[in-house]
């Protein structure tokens, strides 16, 4: 049921022009498109990673509608 309500939310922003995007599991650059609600939990020369998404990027053709929102952690290196 999860999955198929995911697919039909995908079809109706779709259909709208839009586009939910996640950067969850990527490195995170103070140039992404999203917020880091605990960004302030860590040392500047940390290498972080997307944790979790709390909201989601938006996106349209034309580019960015919505900056997203995500909390991060510590890169195991």
């Amino acid at each position: 049921q999860m999955r198929y309500f995911q697919r039909k939310i995908e079809e109706i922003l779709e259909a709208n022009g839009l586009k939910l995007v996640s950067v969850e599991g990527q490195l995170y650059d103070t140039g992404m498109a999203a917020s880091a609600l605990n960004l302030g939990d860590f040392q500047p020369n940390d290498v972080l990673l997307v944790d979790q998404m709390v909201e989601p990027i938006v996106m349209t053709s034309e580019g960015l509608r919505k900056q997203g929102t995500v909390m991060l952690r510590k890169a195991e290196v």
